[in-house]
C-alpha cells in the first residue's frame, strides 16, 4: 500500500478508494483490455526503464523483463493511429505500465528515487573455498539493509558478475564481500563501491571473528554493515546533491541535501536546511521521510536554543513527527523521531520508550533508535539500561555522523550514576567531534563542576554562553526531560559549581 501510494502520488485520489479494511480501484480511471494479440501498452512520455532495479537476478527473468520493457515503449508517431493515441493518453491501463497522466509525476520521482544497493555473494580468497561457512551472508546483509526504507536493496546471485551501470541509475552502489580462513578464525572484508563514480571504494570494514555459530556470525556482520552503510549513503547522497543544481526539486533530493547541514549544526547552514525541508514537504505532502527529518530539524532548533518560540517549535516537531508515522508506520527512523520528540521536548518518557521499542522491532540495526531509547531510559532514571542501549548504537556504527550525539547521550547516565571520570572523557570527545552542539557543553560543564575543575569549567562556560546566550541553571532545569528529582538536583548542583548563574 505504501509503495503504491508513493508511486501514484497526487493521482492516488483519482484511482484508489481506500477504507479501513478494503482497497478498491475506481473504474473511471482504468482501461481494461481483454483478449486479442499482444499490443504495445502506450506510455505517453513515460521515460523510465521498467523495474530497472531487477536486472541480473536470473537470465530467464532478464529475457522476460526486456520483453515487457519493449511493450511500454511508445511507438513512433506515424505508427500510432489517432484512435490509439486517444485511448492511450488519458487513462492508465489496468495491470500494465503507467500512462501519460502519470508521466510528469514519475519523471519528477525519477530524480528523487531511493538509491539502489546490490549485494554480491561472498567470494572466497582461499583455495579450499570457505564460503560454505557463511552461505547466506549476502541475503542476510540485503535483508538488514532493506529495513532502511530509502534504500532499494537486492542480493545478486553471482559474485563474479557486476551489473552494468545504466545512465538512469546514476546512484547505484555495490556491496562486495570476501572471506578468508586461518585456523579457527575467519576474516570477512566488506566494501561499498560507488558505481556512478567508476567503482570507487567509499567504505570498507574488516570483520575478524572466531568460527562458531555461522548464523549468529552472519547476523552480527549484517547488522553492523547495514547500520554503517546507511550512514555513509545518507551523507554521500546529501553532499552529491548539494554539489549540483537539480532541474526537478523532488522531495527526496531536497531532504537528502539538507541532512549534512543538520549534522554539522552550523547556524547558517542549519537554517538553510530547514528551508530545504520545508520545500520538500510542500513539494510532496505525502513524503514520510521529509516530515521525519523536518521534525528532527525542529528538535535541534529547540535543543540549540535557536528557536524564537521554543513552545511553538516543540509543537511543530511533534506534529511533523506524528505525520511522518501516519504516512509510513513502517519507517523505523520516523517512529524513533516521534519517540524522541515525546521524550525530550514533551517530557513523556514512558511513551517515548514504547515508541522506541516499536522502532527497534522495525529496524534493530538503526543506531539512532538505540541512542534515543537509551536517552528515554535515562530520563526515567534507568541509567544502566541507558548505557547498554547507547552502547549498542556506538557498537553498530562507531564512525556514524551522529557519533558526537552518541557520546553526549552516553555522558549523561554516567554522570547521573556518579561516574564523573567517564562522563568527562565522553564530554571532551563529544565536543571535539562537534564543537557547535550545545547539549554536550551542558552535561560536560556539570561534570566539571562536580569534579571541581574550575579552570576547564571556566573555558567551557564561556563557550556555552557564546553559543547560547542567557542560558542559566533555571532554564536548564525547566528544559530538562529528566523525571527524577535527585537527577535534577545533581545536574543543577554541577552547573552551579561550574559557575553557571542561577538565572
Amino acid at each position: 500500500m505504501h509503495e503504491l501510494l508513493r508511486a501514484l502520488g497526487p493521482l492516488a485520489g483519482g484511482l484508489l478508494r481506500t477504507h479501513r479494511y478494503h482497497l478498491g480501484l475506481l473504474p473511471d480511471g482504468l482501461l481494461l483490455e481483454l483478449g486479442g494479440s499482444p499490443k504495445p501498452l502506450f506510455a505517453g512520455e513515460f521515460r523510465q526503464v521498467l523495474l530497472d532495479d531487477l536486472d541480473g537476478l536470473d537470465p530467464a527473468f532478464d529475457a522476460w523483463l526486456e520483453e515487457q520493457r519493449q511493450r511500454v515503449v511508445r511507438p513512433p508517431a506515424d505508427r500510432c493511429s489517432g484512435e490509439q493515441r486517444s485511448r492511450a493518453e488519458p487513462r492508465p491501463v489496468a495491470g500494465s505500465a503507467l500512462t501519460a497522466p502519470l508521466a510528469p509525476v514519475m519523471a519528477q520521482r525519477a530524480v528523487g528515487k531511493a538509491v539502489t544497493l546490490r549485494v554480491l555473494a561472498l567470494r572466497s580468497l582461499d583455495d579450499d573455498g570457505p564460503t560454505c561457512l557463511l552461505p547466506g551472508l549476502a541475503d542476510e546483509v540485503a535483508a538488514a539493509v532493506s529495513r532502511f526504507r530509502w534504500i532499494s536493496c537486492i542480493a545478486a546471485p553471482d559474485s563474479r558478475r557486476i551489473p552494468p551501470v545504466r545512465p538512469q541509475a546514476d546512484r547505484d552502489y555495490l556491496l562486495d564481500s570476501t572471506v578468508q580462513r586461518s585456523g579457527p578464525r575467519v576474516r570477512v572484508m566488506m566494501r561499498l563501491l560507488d558505481l556512478s563514480a567508476g567503482g570507487d571504494v567509499i567504505w570498507a570494514r574488516r570483520f575478524d571473528r572466531q568460527i562458531g555459530d555461522a548464523l549468529l556470525l552472519q547476523s552480527d556482520i549484517a547488522a553492523e554493515t547495514a547500520a554503517q552503510v546507511d550512514a555513509e549513503l545518507l551523507l554521500r547522497e546529501g553532499e552529491r546533491r548539494a554539489a549540483c543544481v537539480l532541474d526537478l526539486a523532488a522531495a527526496h533530493d531536497l531532504t537528502l541535501r539538507a541532512i549534512p547541514a543538520i549534522y554539522r549544526l552550523e547556524a547558517v547552514g542549519f537554517r538553510a536546511a530547514g528551508d530545504l525541508l520545508a520545500a520538500a514537504v510542500a513539494a510532496e505532502p505525502g513524503n514520510a521521510a521529509a516530515h521525519a527529518w523536518w521534525a528532527y530539524w525542529h528538535l535541534f532548533l529547540v535543543g540549540q536554543g535557536w528557536a524564537a518560540d521554543p513552545a511553538d517549535a516543540a509543537r511543530r516537531a511533534g506534529d511533523l513527527a506524528e505525520r511522518a508515522v501516519t504516512l509510513d508506520p513502517g519507517d523505523a527512523r520516523a517512529v524513533a523521531l516521534v519517540g524522541h520528540v515525546r521524550g525530550f521536548l514533551h517530557k513523556r518518557a514512558e511513551e517515548a520508550c514504547t515508541l522506541h521499542e516499536r522502532a527497534l522491532s522495525l529496524n534493530p540495526n538503526l543506531p539512532l533508535a538505540w541512542c534515543f531509547s537509551g536517552l528515554a531510559h535515562c530520563y526515567l532514571g534507568r541509567h544502566a539500561i541507558a548505557i547498554e542501549h547507547i552502547g549498542r548504537a556506538q557498537f553498530l556504527a562507531p564512525y556514524d555522523p551522529h557519533a558526537f550525539f552518541f557520546d553526549m547521550a552516553l555522558m549523561m547516565p554516567h554522570f547521573l550514576l556518579g561516574d564523573f571520570d567517564q562522563a568527562l572523557v565522553l564530554g571532551r570527545r563529544a565536543v571535539e567531534l562537534n564543537p557547535g552542539f550545545t547539549s554536550t557543553y551542558k552535561g560536560y560543564l556539570a561534570t566539571l563542576g562536580q569534579l571541581g575543575r574550575d579552570q576547564e569549567a571556566a573555558r567551557v562556560l564561556t563557550r556555552l554562553l557564546a553559543l547560547e546566550p542567557g542560558f542559566c541553571v533555571r532554564s536548564a532545569i525547566l528544559r530538562s526531560p529528566m523525571t527524577r528529582q535527585p537527577d535534577l538536583d545533581s545536574y543543577a548542583e554541577g552547573l552551579r559549581r561550574a559557575g553557571l548563574p542561577d538565572g
